[in-house]
């Protein structure tokens, strides 16, 4: 009788151990779960920090995401227009399959006629107001120059060089007919080739830093002066446009380079 009552305690005592190690299982792998399932969330969240700005959308489709960097819809622009860029990703990232450094953007929050939109970085400009320059030609038409930006990833990060392309795109700005354009990549463009760009630019990459130092009109033909520094030395130019047509031509002339950087110092005498 005694060795009956024992071996029932026995059995009884192990069946509530294995009862309790199956629990005990159980709720590790619905912790794990809920930790993984966590985590992915929180990979595919993008922060976002306060960046007011002035935006500019070019003629195309403008892709539209949700905050798991899915495409849910497109902005169909049909012509150079403005935006207001509200906030930007604390980080940058590739989409849709894209591996490339080079092919990296931010994430940019942007308001556009009333509607709030969540947008990829190669998709929309922010306007240099530091750099806008004004003339006027012979019916007393402001035109306003200046270069726009879009936030793929430049010539450098925060770990140093890319070897990406860094450039802006310039734009003119006829005030009484309320229109924006872009202009042609200049054909004779002899320090950056033939094929760099399709539109007219700035550049300010590893290799070169350009900007703007005076605009003037003649006739038909906008001249817009450039200073540009090399990694040894830099040069003096002007980027001429036939005002004419949709897409402006350009030609670079009258180049003055500096071989040196000591040469380099008579730069600041030209006005």
């Amino acid at each position: 009788m005694k060795t009956l009552l024992y071996i029932s305690t026995l059995l009884l005592l192990l069946s509530c151990g294995q009862k309790t190690n199956n629990s005990t299982a159980e709720l590790k792998t619905i912790e794990n779960d809920s930790i993984v399932t966590t985590s992915n969330m929180t990979e595919n969240k993008i922060e976002f920090k306060k960046y007011v700005a002035e935006g500019m959308f070019l003629k195309g489709k403008i892709r539209l995401f949700d905050n798991d960097l899915k495409i849910v819809g497109k902005l169909e622009i049909d012509k150079i227009t403005l935006a207001k860029i509200l906030e930007k990703s604390t980080k940058m990232y590739n989409v849709e399959g894209q591996t490339d450094n080079c092919e990296k953007a931010y994430f940019l929050k942007v308001k556009y006629l009333d509607n709030d939109y969540l947008l990829f970085g190669q998709d929309i400009y922010e306007i240099n107001n530091s750099q806008k320059i004004s003339t006027q030609n012979e019916n007393k038409e402001k035109l306003t120059l200046f270069p726009i930006t879009n936030f793929k990833m430049g010539a450098s990060d925060e770990e140093g060089l890319t070897t990406c392309d860094d450039y802006s795109l310039l734009v003119l700005h006829n005030e009484k007919k309320k229109q924006y354009s872009l202009m042609k990549y200049p054909n004779n463009e002899d320090i950056h080739g033939e094929s760099a760009n399709k539109y007219a630019s700035l550049f300010h990459d590893d290799g070169s830093e350009e900007k703007i130092y005076k605009l003037t009109l003649k006739q038909d033909t906008l001249v817009i002066g450039i200073k540009a520094t090399y990694q040894e030395g830099g040069s003096v130019f002007n980027l001429k446009v036939k005002l004419s047509g949709e897409l402006p031509e350009t030609r670079i002339s009258d180049r003055i380079r500096f071989e040196t950087d000591e040469e380099l110092k008579k730069m600041d005498e030209i006005k």
